[in-house]
């Protein structure tokens, strides 16, 4: 005598699907969110030390030529890179590339490299194909030097405005690729960034 052949089911029944699509929802409602918060606290993070090393290289190549990088063009006002003038300016200096700003090495004559910085890509800060430094949302990173050494920074159209006992002012925009609102970061609200 045989044994009865078992037939076997080929697909879940309704309930089990139910199941299987309500773990599935719980799954994704989870991991989503979840991602997109670590994503967004790794930007914050980049965008934080993009600010420390920018100050630091700043103060590096104050220490070495007794200026600002950038500010010789303007000894009476401060001047902000980032909005209207490009902050490649800078980003020329500190690299100890020749172009704007640093037309034939006269930003910095030694020819000392104070800053490297990676190509951008999306989500990651860098230099874009014209040299500007962008945060990790793809904006200009913002950068005003006290020029005129008079020990206050002058934001000139921003919230900020004098800011006073600072040689330099660099922030990020932030998330929102907006200045002058509540999700900038900036370099002199780090405790550590502007410690000698």
């Amino acid at each position: 005598m045989q044994a009865p052949v078992s037939k076997r089911r080929r697909f879940l029944s309704r309930p089990e699907w139910m199941v299987l699509g309500g773990l599935f929802l719980l799954v994704v409602s989870t991991v989503i969110p979840g991602w997109w918060w670590w994503q967004q606290q790794q930007q914050l993070s980049m965008a934080r030390a993009d600010l420390r090393v920018l100050v630091e290289s700043a103060q590096r190549y104050n220490r070495e030529y007794g200026s600002w990088p950038g500010a010789a063009s303007s000894p009476v006002q401060d001047i902000r890179f980032g909005v209207g003038l490009s902050n490649a300016r800078v980003m020329n200096i500190l690299r100890a590339l020749e172009g704007p700003g640093n037309e034939n090495h006269a930003g910095n004559e030694q020819q000392i490299v104070f800053l490297e910085v990676k190509p951008y890509r999306v989500g990651w800060s860098g230099l874009d194909e014209g040299g500007v430094f962008l945060d990790p949302w793809g904006t200009p990173y913002q950068i005003v030097f006290d020029s005129n050494f008079d020990n206050v920074c002058e934001v000139a159209n921003s919230i900020y405005g004098r800011l006073i006992g600072q040689g330099l002012a660099i922030w990020s925009c932030g998330p929102d690729q907006r200045s002058d609102t509540a999700d900038d970061l900036l370099a002199w609200k780090l405790s550590s960034a502007l410690a000698p």
